[in-house]
């Protein structure tokens, strides 16, 4: 019974590894509605007063797909009532694709007195309207980001709002907080370096600003949580500076703020109550230390010479 019952199991697990090696790996199709590519650049450039890009849209359901295209203004542009639709416009308003296939999208930016130089962020939406045949479900509302940019007149610049740090510190900060504005017209990407300095000079603590590379619109702000790595042991209690480095790089010259904190260890603690102890003491017995200190010396009292009595006779 023993050697039926192995037997069973090995022709299980044989047949087993047998099926599971004959089953194919087959990669999972796409499925819904997508756009390529992920994002669209508009630029006019100076002269140009029309500039067009090409997305294409496919459809990989089963059944055909009506699709509405539209523009709505970036959730990072909000602040400024920005409204695309007036400079953006697509080739057909709406575009039935069909099942299995993609077809071509245009977008055209076209300037206009409302069209202030710089950059501004919109997004493409693209809506469901209705489909053909049943087998679909509502599709949700699908964003492309579009940046619309005009060169003529386009102006980076940036500026520091507040350095966010501690006034009062025991141990050296591990993340510093910078909120950078964005005072031109065009989205600008922060660069920057912060760094901690000791009383004497060292620089004791140091980080990079925006690693990330999170942009900041024309007119918003953004606070960038920058950590810091310790360089070196801060040794020294007093006033440490925080400096805070940044621009947009590209050629373009640097700008500098700081921010400054006072720091003292709690080693610095531990001595100051040692001393405080020290001078405690000597400020409660000076009387006696001095009286210690003031005593004449006990004179040294001169015995007479004897000579040493010698037993028997004397020597000569």
């Amino acid at each position: 019974m023993r050697r039926v019952a192995v037997s069973i199991l090995v022709i299980a697990f044989v047949g087993c590894a047998l099926s599971l090696g004959g089953q194919r790996t087959v990669a999972a199709a796409p499925a819904g509605i997508t756009l390529t590519p992920a994002a669209v650049n508009l630029e006019l450039t100076a002269g140009h007063t029309e500039t067009t890009t090409t997305i294409q849209v496919s459809n990989h359901y089963g059944v055909p797909v009506g699709l509405r295209f539209s523009f709505a203004a970036s959730d990072r542009d909000l602040a400024n009532k920005y409204v695309p639709s007036t400079e953006l416009s697509v080739a057909a308003p709406d575009l039935v694709v069909p099942a299995g296939e993609s077809m071509a999208q245009s977008i055209t930016l076209r300037d206009t007195p409302a069209l202030r130089p710089g950059s501004r962020l919109a997004n493409l939406v693209v809506t469901q309207y209705g489909a053909t045949a049943d087998g679909i479900g509502i599709l949700p509302a699908l964003q492309l980001p579009v940046t619309i940019i005009k060169d003529d007149g386009a102006v980076t610049s940036l500026g520091l709002t507040t350095i966010a740090g501690p006034s009062f510190a025991i141990g050296m900060p591990s993340t510093i907080t910078a909120t950078i504005h964005n005072t031109g017209n065009m989205i600008a990407i922060p660069r920057g370096v912060v760094t901690i300095t000791a009383p004497n000079g060292t620089v004791v603590g140091k980080g990079t600003l925006n690693v990330a590379s999170a942009a900041v619109a024309p007119d918003a702000s953004l606070q960038f949580k920058t950590p810091i790595t310790q360089l070196g042991n801060a040794m020294l209690p007093g006033i440490y500076r925080i400096t805070v480095t940044y621009g947009t790089g590209g050629g373009q010259a640097s700008k500098g703020a700081t921010s400054s904190f006072f720091f003292v260890a709690w080693w610095h603690g531990v001595l100051a109550l040692a001393a405080g102890a020290v001078a405690w003491y000597i400020a409660r017995n000076i009387h006696r230390l001095k009286q210690h200190f003031k005593r004449p010396p006990t004179p040294h009292r001169h015995r007479p010479h004897r000579r040493p009595v010698l037993i028997g006779r004397d020597l000569v």
